[in-house]
């Protein structure tokens, strides 16, 4: 579910809330600080908000429980375009490559 597909009443919005927090208290023996305080700041988060962090968290729990991660149409769709240039021999060079780096690195 993404911010399109979140709880559009005030009940559902609080009910997917209850979710999240459940199951992050469940957790609270093994939170570190960093997961404390981001929690902590969530709670004051619009319920859409915190709609879409609870999905996310979902998912990844319940990629933790398969072990198998499930790519997203989007992501697949980027693994084809990337399969088919590599099929078609594009490559970047040296040179686009050390520009791409060089451009992150703020040079």
């Amino acid at each position: 579910m993404r911010l399109s597909q979140a709880p559009t009443t005030q009940k559902q919005s609080s009910i997917f809330s209850s979710q999240l927090f459940a199951i992050l208290d469940t957790l609270t023996a093994m939170k570190t600080k960093k997961l404390t305080e981001v929690l902590e700041r969530v709670e004051a988060w619009p319920p859409h908000i915190q709609n879409e962090l609870a999905e996310f968290a979902l998912e990844l729990d319940a990629g933790l429980k398969d072990g198998e991660y499930e790519p997203t149409p989007e992501e697949l769709a980027g693994i084809d375009r990337g399969l088919r240039a590599a099929q078609e021999g594009r490559f970047a060079s040296d040179r686009q490559v050390e520009a791409v780096f060089a451009k992150f690195r703020g040079k």
